[in-house]
C-alpha cells in the first residue's frame, strides 16, 4: 500500500501552503531541487569536467521519458516548454492543410498554428466535453491536423485518446497531442494512440519546474518532415566543429540545436523517479480518489461545477466551481494558505499526489460563503 504521507513529507511547500494549484504550476519534492542542485554543486567544483557525465544522465533520462509515454528515445527532444514543442511542429507541417481544434484549448495550442498563417476551426464544447462525434462534424476536406490536449485545463475534461485516434486515422490527420495536464499522471501510449506528435511542460503536474518541456516527433513523421531550425549539435558528430558537415541526426534531437538546459533536465528526471517509484496507476488512482472526494463534497453543498463529471471517463484532477467574484475569492483564500486558481467563472482545484482529504476539506469550507447554487 502507498504510504501518501511520506510522499506529502517529500514536498516542503505543502507544511505552509493548502495547495491544490498544480494545474498552473506545482511545488517540486526535495529531491527534484536535490537533482537541479547537484549539477550545480558539480559546476561549482569541477567546472566543465563532468560533461560527459551530465550526457550519459541526459540520455538515461531521455530513455525513461520514452518509457513513461510509449516511444522511443530518439523520438522525444528536451525543450523548455510547450510552446516551444508546438512552435516546432507547426512549422514542421507548414503548407499540409487545415487545422481543427478545441475552443477550450491553452493558447500553446493554437496560437503557434495562426502565427504561421493556418486555417484554424475551433470545436465548440457540450457541456464542458468534446464528444468524438462532434469533433468529426467539423472536419471537412481542407481538415488535415488535429490538434487536442488530453486533458483541458480550463475544466479538466480528459479526451479518450484512443477514440481520437481512432478519428484521425479515418480522415487522415496528423494527430498533434498537448500533454501539458496530463503527462505523468494519465497514461499516455503514443504508439498504441496513434500520436504523432506530442509536447508538455515539466512545471505543471510533472513537478520539475520551470525551464523543461518534452517534443515527442514519432519516427514517421521525423522521416516525412524537415526540422525547421539546426545548431551544431543537430549533426551526427557534433564535435568534429565542421561548418560544412550536413550529415543530420536521425533522431528528434536534432531539434536540441546547442547546449542542453542541464539542471531542469536533471530535475524532470528526478520526478520521473519519483513517479515510477509510486507507480503510474497508483498516481492516477490517487489524483482521480481525491477530485472525486472533492465532488461529492461540493454536491453536498449544491455548488455549481463548470467541469465534466458525469461519465468516470472524462474525469481529471481538475475541478472548477463557480464562485462570486473569483479573482477576489482566490486572493482571500490565498491569504489563508488556500491556493487556488482563476479559471472563467469559477476557481480552479486541481489535486496531486501531495495533497490529502484534510485539504479538501479546508478549501471547501473556505470557499461555502462564495458558492453559486
Amino acid at each position: 500500500m502507498t504510504d501518501w504521507k511520506k510522499i506529502r513529507d517529500k514536498f516542503p511547500a505543502l507544511k505552509e501552503y493548502c495547495y491544490l494549484n498544480c494545474a498552473e504550476g506545482s511545488p517540486i519534492a526535495e529531491e527534484v531541487a536535490g537533482a537541479a542542485k547537484n549539477y550545480y554543486d558539480g559546476m561549482k567544483a569541477h567546472g566543465d569536467l563532468i560533461y560527459e557525465e551530465w550526457l550519459d544522465r541526459v540520455n538515461q533520462i531521455r530513455r525513461d521519458v520514452a518509457d513513461y509515454i510509449g516511444a522511443d528515445s530518439d523520438e522525444i527532444a528536451f525543450t523548455t516548454n510547450t510552446s516551444s514543442g508546438m512552435n516546432v511542429i507547426s512549422q514542421m507541417l507548414r503548407g499540409e492543410g487545415d487545422v481543427i481544434t478545441m475552443r477550450d484549448e491553452f493558447p500553446s495550442s493554437t496560437l503557434p498554428w495562426l502565427h504561421n498563417g493556418y486555417p484554424v476551426r475551433f470545436v465548440e464544447p457540450v457541456d464542458y466535453s468534446y464528444p468524438i462525434s462532434k469533433i468529426e462534424d467539423e472536419v471537412d476536406s481542407k481538415s488535415r491536423i488535429l490538434v487536442s490536449s488530453h486533458i483541458q485545463y480550463a475544466t479538466g475534461f480528459r479526451q479518450d485518446l484512443d477514440k481520437l485516434s481512432e478519428l484521425a486515422k479515418r480522415h487522415q490527420l496528423y494527430f498533434v497531442l498537448n500533454a501539458t495536464q496530463s503527462f505523468g499522471t494519465f497514461p499516455i501510449d503514443v504508439k498504441k494512440q496513434g500520436v504523432d506528435f506530442l509536447c508538455s511542460t515539466g512545471l505543471k503536474w510533472t513537478m520539475s519546474g520551470y525551464g523543461i518541456g518534452i517534443c515527442f516527433v514519432s519516427k514517421e513523421m521525423q522521416e516525412r518532415f524537415k526540422f525547421p531550425a539546426v545548431g551544431w549539435k543537430s549533426v551526427e558528430d557534433p564535435d568534429l566543429m565542421d561548418n560544412t558537415n550536413s550529415e543530420w541526426k536521425h533522431s528528434a534531437q536534432m531539434m536540441e540545436t546547442g547546449c542542453l538546459h542541464f539542471p531542469n533536465i536533471f530535475a524532470l528526471g528526478a520526478a520521473i523517479d519519483l513517479f515510477n517509484q509510486i507507480g503510474p496507476e497508483n498516481i492516477t488512482h490517487r489524483i482521480l480518489e481525491l477530485s472525486q472526494y472533492a465532488v461529492r463534497k461540493l454536491q453536498a453543498l449544491r455548488a455549481t461545477l463548470l467541469s465534466p463529471i458525469a461519465a468516470e471517463e472524462t474525469r481529471s484532477g481538475t475541478l472548477v466551481v463557480k464562485v462570486r467574484k473569483p479573482e477576489d475569492v482566490k486572493l482571500e483564500l490565498r491569504k489563508k494558505g488556500i491556493i487556488l486558481s482563476k479559471r472563467g467563472g469559477g476557481l480552479r482545484i486541481s489535486c496531486h499526489i501531495y495533497n490529502n482529504f484534510e485539504d479538501i476539506d479546508r478549501c471547501v469550507e473556505a470557499l461555502k460563503p462564495h458558492l453559486i447554487a
